[in-house]
């Protein structure tokens, strides 16, 4: 088969019937496989990133320049102002991307078919296919997929990932059509491509590489020797993708500088990164890395112990054998990369420089987070969903190559057998049914900090969450006891002793409530929580004025918080300083405007002020925003 036959015939694969069919099947796996993890709560660092965060209810914050992962959480903004802190909502648009993102896996590797690279290869009709839908349904079907999809927060790596395969795409497409088609069908998607790839640097810190990405595919599928213009060509057409390697370090050393963020929680993700950079050890984390990847490789190849927390050891030496052998082990996978891809350019088989990039892939798209820029979790399951593209593309070329070997040289035909099609169905349910069980625990709070305890059992963390999640339920015994664990393990725990004091109020347990936060503002002084519960103790002992003087503490040290300043306003209330209370609940509407209870609560307090006109005002607010609030506004008028 010659090669413009090759590339025709896979360019009507791509926009066949059989295309058509595997994508509405990665739409109907994807949503199946997450169903019930749409049903959950908001989890874990939800609450800061979404819940606490005020950044993200107005949309005009981001009439801005954009800041740190600013498409990210503009993506959030957008979800709260269409139909505000729904987590169903928030996860169905998580679990859109994902599919999507399959898709796009599934037109990455069609595009690489059609390189000239890859058309000088052979092997028999629909192998495009047969690969890209091999590795587009394990990647929307893999269980270690879930941290990033299901983590509502983690929409940082799955949005990234989508720009940066976007852009990919794009870039092949222009490549493609670079000699032949008309100026216009060059330079629209080379500036797509290009626009793509400014925006992923500001999804997440990982679409660093996406410039490196861009070089990798030029070097191993396109041979500037043979084409018009040769290597300075080239050049010039990678200069502009070379030169987005600058956004992210000035958008995060240049920020504070031109006030780009505010304080909030951008520029809170901003400042733990630059604290991490300062505290962590660069030659521990990089040797740690070396045994967290070959972890990433097992968990890959066989997903079993999937957790949110791994007890990982930091190690200090390279000469310790867990590390050495780990590094020898992943330089020659490294190795075998670069020499399938560059070494071995006759080799008459597709599988193999799709094996080779596959690999190189999984390491460049990994070294953001696992090579020298320490992170204070070493591990975490979500930094693999973009890597893991690539060495699910190198699975999928290497299977298909055993089974090419296997049966098409006894065989003798060119026709893909239903075999294949079996295999690929016993991959992807054995990992659909894995992945439908592990967000299973995503669904409940309790059940998730359970699984959390269990698989990371000397984390004091985990069992301060899970005597959290008891609070949540009015459970106050559960979570005693395991606030009493946490500091077992930690004795100087503030945020275990912050949680006893809330579980002690909830009890009636008000001397010990009282005890235990005045212990976790000992040990921590700056920690919120800790002021808040000291707050809402003294308010439940009738101790107003230390109350208000806790909720000031809890506010100078974070002062966007809704919560705190709604506590603070309820106080003002009791003792009588209503004006001063009214101001608070104005300062949240100007952070969160569509708050009916909001306006509710303020109506009220003109209303005590004999203000009725302007109690009017806000009633009929409240029931524009929730016309269910009607009959409240009638009692209050009453």
């Amino acid at each position: 088969m010659s090669s413009s036959e090759k590339t025709s015939s896979d360019r009507r694969v791509f926009i066949s019937g059989g295309a058509l069919a595997l994508i509405i099947l990665l739409f109907v796996v994807g949503f199946a496989i997450y169903s019930e993890a749409m049903k959950g709560p908001f989890l874990y660092d939800d609450e800061p990133y979404i819940l606490r965060n005020t950044l993200i209810y107005r949309l005009d914050n981001f009439l801005v320049p954009p800041f740190n992962r600013y498409v990210t959480f503009l993506s959030f903004a957008v979800n709260y102002a269409v139909s505000g802190l729904i987590p169903f909502d928030f996860r169905l648009v998580n679990v859109l991307i994902h599919v999507v993102n399959s898709v796009l896996v599934y037109a990455f590797i069609i595009q690489i078919f059609r390189t000239p690279r890859m058309s000088m290869e052979s092997a028999p009709s629909g192998h495009a296919h047969a690969v890209a839908a091999m590795a587009a349904l394990i990647f929307v079907s893999h269980p270690i997929q879930t941290q990033a999809v299901t983590y509502i927060t983690q929409r940082f790596a799955a949005l990234a990932a989508l720009f940066y395969l976007l852009s990919i795409i794009l870039y092949l497409d222009y490549r493609l059509h670079e000699q032949q088609a008309p100026q216009w069908r060059r330079r629209v998607p080379y500036g797509l491509s290009l626009f793509f790839a400014l925006v992923a640097q500001f999804a997440k810190e990982t679409s660093f590489t996406l410039p490196a990405a861009v070089v990798l595919i030029e070097a191993v599928f396109f041979n500037a020797r043979d084409e018009e213009g040769g290597l300075r060509r080239r050049l010039k057409r990678l200069a502009p993708f070379l030169a987005v390697f600058v956004v992210l370090p000035f958008v995060f050393l240049a920020s504070p500088w031109f006030g780009i963020g505010g304080d909030g929680v951008a520029e809170s993700v901003r400042k733990a990164q630059v604290e991490e950079l300062q505290n962590l050890s660069t030659h521990d984390y990089l040797i740690t890395q070396l045994r967290v990847i070959v972890e990433y490789l097992r968990l890959l190849v066989w997903p079993e112990g999937l957790r949110l927390y791994y007890e990982f050891p930091a190690f200090k030496t390279f000469f310790e054998p867990a590390v050495f052998l780990s590094f020898i082990f992943l330089a020659s996978i490294f190795s075998l990369g670069a020499y399938l891809c560059f070494a071995r350019r006759n080799t008459h088989h597709v599988s193999i420089p799709l094996i080779g990039f596959g690999i190189l892939w999984f390491f460049l798209t990994l070294s953001v987070e696992s090579s020298i820029i320490p992170i204070r979790h070493v591990i975490f399951e979500h930094r693999l969903y973009l890597p893991s593209a690539g060495a699910i593309l190198a699975a999928s070329a290497f299977l298909y190559y055993v089974f090419d070997y296997f049966w098409y040289s006894r065989h003798g035909h060119e026709r893909i057998s239903w075999t294949w099609w079996a295999l690929i169905s016993a991959i992807v349910l054995m990992l659909s049914a894995a992945a439908y069980n592990r967000n299973i625990v995503w669904t409940d709070k309790v059940v998730f900090w359970t699984d959390v305890v269990e698989k990371a059992p000397r984390s004091a963390q985990a069992y301060i969450n899970l005597g959290s999640a008891y609070a949540n339920k009015a459970m106050y015994g559960n979570a005693l006891e395991n606030y009493e664990r946490a500091l077992k393990l930690d004795s100087s725990h503030a945020g275990a002793y912050s949680g006893m004091s809330e579980a002690y109020a909830g009890i009636g347990r008000l001397d010990e409530a009282l005890d235990a936060c005045l212990k976790a503002i000992a040990m921590a002084p700056n920690l919120t929580a800790a002021h808040v519960n000291c707050g809402t103790v003294s308010f439940l002992r009738k101790d107003y004025e230390s109350a208000i003087i806790n909720y000031e503490k809890a506010l100078s040290i974070a002062p966007s918080n809704v919560g705190i300043t709604r506590n603070l306003a309820a106080t003002l209330e009791t003792v009588g300083r209503l004006d001063e209370a009214i101001g608070l609940y104005e300062e949240i509407l100007k952070r969160t405007p569509r708050e009916p209870d909001i306006y509710i609560n303020i109506g009220n307090l003109l209303m005590k002020s004999g203000r009725l006109k302007e109690a009017e005002i806000y009633f009929n607010e409240a029931i524009r925003l929730k016309p269910e609030y009607a009959s409240i506004v009638r009692n209050s008028l009453r």
